[in-house]
């Protein structure tokens, strides 16, 4: 299974993986896998999946890994993808999150007819 990443490719598997910090060696996730889970449930909800794929990826390795001077938490690796699944959430589901046109120039440039009135 293929496991790449391009820096600035615009694909949205690679912006997830930027987004989840899954961009190095060894990388967790397959590109078919992303793929399928943005293809699945969009970008955001996307993104989500792929954060609690990587935490129970972690889940399933030792909670410590200790050899010389070296030591890896595990636990706190997963519980911190979980963390990021909940924020990409809180993200899509909140209002005033501020909103990706996809241009430089978007809704918050327009201005607001709130307090005006037609006199």
């Amino acid at each position: 299974m293929a496991k790449t990443y391009t820096p600035g490719s615009g694909t949205a598997k690679d912006r997830a993986r930027l987004r989840l910090g899954d961009t190095t060696a060894p990388m967790v996730l397959d590109d078919a896998e992303i793929e399928d889970l943005l293809t699945t449930y969009g970008f955001q909800e996307g993104s989500a999946q792929c954060a609690e794929a990587l935490g129970a990826y972690w889940a399933s390795r030792a909670e410590e890994w200790t050899e010389g001077d070296q030591k890896e938490d595990f636990g706190n690796r997963s519980k911190k993808y979980f963390d990021i699944a909940n924020q990409i959430r809180a993200t899509q589901q909140n209002p005033s999150a501020p909103k990706r046109t996809g241009s430089a120039v978007g809704d918050s440039t327009r201005p607001t007819l709130i307090g005006y009135r037609n006199t």
